[in-house]
């Protein structure tokens, strides 16, 4: 899902940040507050009304599930890449993994912060 291109410029993807709106909308009963999610303009997921919050919350994560890149393509660092863990990264795509990390997998920050893994002696 990405922008219509009318530059001439290569397509970014969409960058969706889906969030749960409460609105006051028309129901088959009349007017409810109803919960629905509402994703980036690029984005042309269209999500149903909910009453309850948590099964908007819901539909928020299915949705981030299924935009999101391969594995191989997210990032394993996102706050030192300031990105989203369900994003894109160019720092992190198609980086293979260091010999003998492999199961490690990067994720997260480096270990220069647990104290038990220093020695002071």
């Amino acid at each position: 899902m990405t922008h219509p291109n009318t530059t001439g410029r290569p397509q970014r993807p969409t960058k969706h940040r889906p969030h749960v709106r409460r609105t006051h909308e028309m129901t088959p009963d009349g007017f409810a507050w109803v919960y629905r999610v509402h994703c980036s303009p690029g984005c042309d997921s269209r999500f149903e009304p909910r009453f309850a919050k948590a099964a908007a919350a819901a539909d928020r994560l299915e949705h981030l599930e299924q935009v999101a890149p391969p594995a191989s393509e997210r990032c394993r660092d996102p706050r030192a890449h300031r990105t989203r863990p369900h994003d894109h990264c160019p720092l992190c795509a198609d980086q293979l993994p260091l010999p003998g990390l492999e199961a490690v997998g990067g994720a997260g920050r480096p270990h220069s912060h647990r104290p038990d893994l220093h020695d002071h002696d």
